[in-house]
């Protein structure tokens, strides 16, 4: 009898084992991994292994290389620059840096634009000789009226459209006193320069 119950608590274990591998076991916050579950993972840790060893010696190598590549190049555009600065006169330079001699209908239709693009956006410009000495170069005196995010947009727009490559200077922005017919205690007032235009008046 006594080898009967060894015999039959040992069946008792081997099935339990088997199921376990097969199907795994959870005691509580335990987990025992089934064969399937432990192959997965395992396959799933090659392929980590396996791209992690693809972005080593590949994608980094061509990455790195890339970089490089920039940097040099980076490197001899600074050198040109640096070059250009050194043998160049102010005059020269500045010359240089303003590429474009604006026709007066482009320039206010474009700007007239962005201001209505814009709403809410009152505009005003006001053009003086520039300070070069060049026939045909201004600086335009800006004056913005508006709510905060226009005069932002209005601002981002113009600096970052290619065909005009205007630059900002002496930026300033207050607030406007409210109006009591409409309502609007929002509106800021911005002013600023762009000095240096090339404009065909």
């Amino acid at each position: 009898m006594r080898k009967f119950l060894i015999f039959l608590l040992l069946l008792l274990l081997v099935v339990a084992g088997f199921f376990m591998v097969k199907d795994g076991l959870n005691i509580g916050n335990y987990r025992i991994l089934s064969w399937r579950e432990i192959k997965d993972n395992n396959e799933k840790l090659d392929g980590e292994i396996e791209n992690l060893e693809k972005l080593i010696t590949v994608t980094f190598k061509n990455e790195q290389s890339n970089l490089n590549e920039s940097y040099k190049q980076l490197l001899i555009k600074k050198n040109e620059y640096a070059d250009l600065v050194l043998y160049s006169s102010e005059s020269e330079i500045e010359k240089a840096t303003r590429t474009e001699v604006y026709e007066t209908e482009f320039l206010w239709t474009k700007l007239g634009n962005y201001a209505t693009k814009n709403n809410g956006i009152d505009m005003k410009i006001d053009v003086v000789k520039g300070s070069s000495g060049e026939e045909n170069v201004y600086n335009l005196n800006f004056t913005l009226v508006g709510e905060y995010v226009n005069i932002s947009d209005f601002l981002s727009s113009i600096e970052n459209d290619s065909k005009l490559g205007f630059r900002i200077n002496n930026f300033s922005l207050v607030p406007v006193a409210s109006n009591s017919e409409t309502g609007n205690s929002n509106s800021l007032q911005a002013t600023f320069t762009v000095e240096n235009v090339g404009i065909n008046l």
